[in-house]
């Protein structure tokens, strides 16, 4: 198994244009971490505050890391601590050894998506869970008072259709189909 499955996470990021500073050995798979770490097994990376915005950090990879088909296993870090989908309440321990960095780790066997290089579009094969729709496309990220994203909203400017994702969304899914037959 490849131990630098990391470098996938600094790839996405760099490709949403968030800024992130040069890895070190013990933000990768060396350093004090605890035995059964992610970063032994070359799946996690850490963003320390020098050289890297873990704000835009946090917001990027956030919605890869919230609901049971999440691809981040671990995302803590400033005020965000998720770990195999779920929000936690961090323990005083988790929280003060992240306030001056983020922590990603990701779920075994997945990977965050990368644009095809050489390719206008990827093709995929079709997913029932996941909606067909056309594009041009809106996306909205819905957050809360603090700033927090409590879930997303995307809207088909060709065929005025409306889909729903996240906690923070009421209604999960397409939306009804309001056209005329």
């Amino acid at each position: 198994m490849s131990t630098d499955q990391w470098r996938n996470i600094d790839r996405f990021l760099t490709e949403c244009r968030v800024k992130i500073g040069l890895p070190t050995v013990g933000q990768t798979t060396g350093g004090a971490h605890k035995p059964n770490s992610l970063h032994y097994q070359g799946r996690a990376r850490d963003y320390g505050q020098s050289g890297s915005n873990l704000r835009d950090i946090i917001t990027v990879l956030r919605p890869f890391a919230i609901g049971p088909d999440h691809t981040l296993e671990e995302l803590f870090g400033l005020d965000t601590y998720i770990d195999n989908g779920r929000i936690l309440s961090p323990s005083k321990g988790l929280w003060a050894s992240h306030q001056d960095h983020v922590h990603v780790a990701l779920r075994a066997g997945r990977v965050l998506p990368i644009p095809a290089a050489d390719q206008e579009e990827a093709t995929m094969a079709d997913n029932p869970d996941l909606p067909n729709i056309e594009g041009p496309l809106q996306l909205a990220v819905l957050t809360d008072a603090a700033g927090m994203c409590t879930g997303y909203a995307i809207f088909s400017i060709s065929t005025g259709e409306l889909h729903g994702f996240g906690p923070g969304w009421k209604y999960y899914g397409r939306s009804e189909d309001l056209t005329p037959d």
